[in-house]
């Protein structure tokens, strides 16, 4: 839930970038945007001007960094739609499957490239 808590769970990152923009809703406030980049991991955070820091995405190129050993990099599109089913939908060759529930989207994304995938995004609403 903060960037000290992903330190502390993963350890320090390879490389760490960090730029500003505008807020999206509050005129003259400034979010932080961090990126924290690990060996087959990416993370991205943000800290909408004085407030706390929201996770925007985790992307996995490698299998160290998931729980679920099926779903890594280099298996199939067709295996993974075997095992989960059809996605809701497709962006060009990425899979999209809707998880939460609830009234927001929070897509996790298998980015493939020739039928195989590439990477995985686990996308978290912040708005």
């Amino acid at each position: 839930r903060s960037r000290a808590g992903l330190e502390a769970e993963v350890g320090r990152p390879l490389r760490t970038t960090v730029h500003v923009e505008p807020n999206r809703h509050v005129p003259n406030v400034q979010d932080s945007i961090f990126k924290f980049d690990y060996d087959g991991l990416s993370v991205q955070m943000r800290k909408p001007g004085p407030g706390g820091e929201m996770f925007e995405y985790v992307a996995v190129t490698q299998r160290k960094w998931l729980n679920f050993p099926f779903f890594k990099p280099g298996v199939s599109a067709e295996n993974v739609i075997k095992a989960i089913g059809e996605p809701q939908r497709r962006e060009g060759n990425n899979l999209v499957y809707t998880c939460g529930g609830g009234e927001v989207e929070n897509p996790v994304v298998f980015e493939t490239k020739e039928g195989e995938v590439e990477r995985i995004v686990f996308n978290y609403y912040v708005d």
